[in-house]
């Protein structure tokens, strides 16, 4: 049935806003006066509820409670309908939707899909391979906890990354103080001296910043950043949103620690979701396929598939990863074990609490490191800047004797 997001007021005054399921908005204005609501404004769709961005946290929150009331024997349509009950009122409006779409026909995955603000491509991805398992509530524990677990590792590297990104802000305030109020009442002193090619390009800085036309550029610049940031955000921009995280990521991997650490989080989701299928009983080459799918970059992907077909070859799973090289050759030796004894979910298992343990370890190495060098970056600008401005003054040949 459709939907009808309506605003409304009680008897007191007081605002009702929400979303209505129903055949037709006649069967929604009278569902609002049996509440004795006095309708303001009310309208068709699913836009409002597209615009609706959900955390790691809220996301594994609905997983998570939706999975409970699978396991109590709740059918799907039945579990969402009781789940609006036990979720904060701000997200009911959604898994409304949701309920709307699995009643018309659509799985779970799908219409997941159509509201990409809230759940990501690679969720999506996730949840299509759990559907496929034939253990859905199984499945969603499992992604529920790797929900978690990236929510931590964010909250573990925003934390630690909090003490350096204020001492950016306070030298990128310094630096600006100085070129406002500083230069400009030294410069008198200049004045007929020989200046250095850095104590220059610190006055027309000086200059450009004390500048209208400075002031125009920053704002037209933040708007066009605003606008670019909005696009991207936007329904009709998710997939160049898509494209740009794709391209963002494949930048990243070439730094040093950081592609490290993000090779690792691949590494532990793919092994995860393996894990996760092959213990469900999806056969070997079905898993690859739908594992893949949430990578966060094409080449890999791309890398996974021949993989797969390598393996549909005959070629045995061990010896198919030889040849993708990102793909550590500890990981291929466990598949290799759990190819011979016969515990391939169980390696994949610890294959993803190997890495997830190491991208811990190197998530902690990585902010240990951005303090001393943020104060580095830090002492060496303030101390140029500076050294531009003090040199002159230093220069004897200029003094009356």
């Amino acid at each position: 049935m459709p939907l009808f997001h309506y605003v409304a007021y009680d008897t007191s005054g007081e605002v009702h806003s929400g979303v209505l399921s129903a055949s037709s908005e006649d069967e929604a204005k009278e569902s609002l006066q049996r509440k004795k609501l006095l309708l303001k404004t009310m309208r068709e769709g699913d836009s409002v509820v597209g615009t609706i961005a959900l955390s790691q946290a809220q996301t594994a929150q609905i997983l998570s409670q939706l999975a409970k009331l699978i396991d109590a024997g709740f059918a799907l349509y039945d579990a969402l309908n009781a789940l609006k009950e036990c979720i904060d009122p701000k997200m009911v409006p959604l898994v409304t939707a949701l309920c709307d779409k699995i009643e018309t026909g659509s799985s779970f995955s799908s219409a997941l899909s159509q509201f990409p603000r809230a759940f990501d491509s690679r969720l999506c991805a996730t949840i299509t391979a759990a559907e496929h398992s034939g253990r859905l509530s199984h499945c969603l524990h499992q992604i529920t906890k790797m929900l978690l677990r990236q929510e931590s590792w964010k909250k573990q590297l925003l934390g630690a990354l909090i003490y350096p990104a204020l001492l950016l802000v306070m030298t990128i305030g310094v630096v600006f103080l100085m070129l406002i109020v500083v230069v400009p009442s030294l410069e008198p002193l200049f004045a007929g001296r020989s200046l250095s090619s850095l104590t220059n390009f610190v006055l027309s800085a000086s200059h450009v910043v004390r500048s209208v036309a400075f002031y125009y550029f920053t704002g037209i610049l933040f708007c066009f950043i605003g606008f670019f940031v909005y696009r991207l955000n936007s329904l009709r921009g998710q997939e160049t949103m898509r494209v740009f995280q794709e391209n963002t990521w494949e930048k990243s991997v070439k730094i040093p620690l950081l592609g490290s650490i993000l090779y690792d989080a691949a590494i532990a989701r793919f092994a995860q979701i393996m894990a996760m299928l092959l213990q469900s009983g999806v056969r070997l080459i079905d898993a690859l396929e739908l594992a893949s799918r949430p990578l966060p970059s094409s080449r890999l992907r791309d890398d996974l598939q021949d993989v797969r077909k390598k393996v549909v070859s005959g070629t045995a799973l061990s010896s198919a990863f030889e040849g993708v090289t990102w793909f550590p050759p500890l990981g291929i030796n466990m598949i290799n074990l759990g190819e011979q004894s016969g515990t391939l979910p169980e390696m994949f298992l610890q294959i993803s609490d190997f890495y997830d343990q190491r991208l811990s370890e190197r998530l902690t190495r990585l902010s240990s490191l951005a303090q001393p060098a943020i104060l580095i970056i830090m002492g060496v600008i303030v101390g140029t800047l500076m050294m531009a401005i003090l040199t002159p003054l230093t220069d004897l040949s200029h003094i009356s004797l």
